[in-house]
């Protein structure tokens, strides 16, 4: 009962209860009218979640529940900022500790309620490794180290049917080549995971040192020598030898721990010994060759071997082998670009080889010639560039 103008109930319950009011004037007069009282039912909101963990998502299940009518809308707020208006939203914080949800649902009638929760974020671990090498070969052990935050337990998958032991370092060798996924579990106590995968190539190792390029100075009577090698191959090279030859003669041999990965730039290295050259007789040129990468054979010869003239003139640097029985190789100096004429004479005076070149840049060249027909005896080889000519003998055999 309420003997004010305009008064306020609270229903506890869902209906259309009949509301009488009674009004009495000055004089004692009375009157009362008696009407439905439409009463639409609450919702009562209400949710779960999944396990809240740090960089994870986190999932939300509302069970929110009315008795008539129907729940239309749902306005979530997670901490202070974030926000969805799913049903069944999912939220992710990488702040761990107690973070208040809070869930307001309304009815087709109109009707609300609102729910707010502390849920609690669980410090999820961070799964990451490293592995050594990171390129292998059939039957080549591989090590995979976890540098992985906050971890309890690890599950190594390592791609190929076979699965590591719980250690944060385990080993593992590959019978196949292919590329390999690799995936790395870490599990926390509290039940918060995370997972990474990274490749691991297993192929067929195929070392290709080059050289692409050779340098030299003089210093006093000693010869500083240096060569921009490049690892052209499809693993990793940790070392090679290289070998300056002057004038056709091995001069310097280095083992050279310089370590080239995959893919990388091309690196300089210079020579820690220098080579004693002589004041009257220095040598016309140099070469520079690389051999023996990582202790094995190079599967591509071709590019492990650069010349560069320290003669200035155009000159005939070198003929080899002389006696030559098959093939020799000419090699010789340009001082400015140009082309070059090739003759050779045979003992008796008469051109059996006449050729000209394409244009070629300053600097050291080589040309082959096939012997394997000439007859025994000296022969005469003429090369000619701006109207200056040289020549130099090579004896058949």
């Amino acid at each position: 009962l309420s003997n004010i103008p305009a008064p306020c109930h609270k229903y506890t319950t869902a209906g259309s209860p009949i509301v009488t009011l009674q009004v009495q004037d000055n004089k004692g007069c009375k009157g009362s009218v008696s009407l439905p009282a439409l009463i639409n039912a609450s919702p009562s909101a209400s949710f779960t979640n999944s396990l809240a963990c740090t960089n994870g998502k986190i999932n939300f299940n509302d069970s929110s529940s009315v008795t008539q009518g129907q729940i239309l809308a749902w306005s979530w707020l997670f901490g202070s900022t974030d926000t969805s208006t799913l049903q069944n939203p999912s939220f992710s914080t990488n702040v761990s500790g107690l973070v208040p949800v809070q869930l307001v649902v309304n009815t087709n009638a109109g009707c609300r309620d609102t729910l707010t929760k502390y849920i609690n974020v669980n410090i999820s671990p961070v799964a990451q490794f490293n592995m050594t090498p990171l390129i292998s070969a059939p039957g080549e052990a591989v090590n995979f180290i976890s540098t992985s935050l906050f971890a309890d337990d690890y599950v190594w998958l390592y791609g190929d049917g076979n699965t590591g032991s719980s250690d944060s370092i385990v080993s593992h060798i590959y019978q196949d080549t292919a590329m390999y996924s690799v995936t790395l579990i870490t599990l926390k106590d509290n039940g918060c995971t995370d997972t990474t995968t990274l490749l691991h190539p297993v192929i067929i190792p195929k070392p290709d040192i080059a050289v692409l390029d050779v340098n030299s100075k003089t210093v006093g009577n000693y010869l500083e020598v240096s060569a921009v090698v490049f690892n052209a191959g499809n693993i990793d090279i940790n070392n090679f030898q290289l070998t300056v030859s002057l004038d056709g003669v091995n001069t310097l041999n280095e083992f050279v721990p310089l370590y080239l990965p995959l893919a990388s730039s091309a690196k300089t290295y210079t020579f820690s010994s220098r080579i004693k050259i002589s004041e009257n007789n220095p040598p016309s040129y140099l070469c520079v060759e690389a051999s023996q990468p990582n202790g094995f054979d190079d599967v591509n010869t071709s590019d492990n071997y650069l010349c560069k003239s320290i003669e200035t003139e155009f000159e005939i640097l070198d003929i080899s082998p002389n006696p030559s029985s098959e093939q020799a190789v000419i090699k010789f100096n340009l001082k400015q670009k140009g082309f070059v004429k090739l003759k050779t004479y045979d003992p008796s005076g008469k051109i059996i080889l006449n050729e000209e070149s394409e244009s070629l840049e300053k600097g050291f060249h080589s040309i082959s010639i096939n012997t394997s027909s000439w007859s025994k005896g000296l022969y005469a080889i003429s090369l000619e560039n701006n109207d200056v000519v040289k020549v130099r003998k090579l004896m058949k055999h």
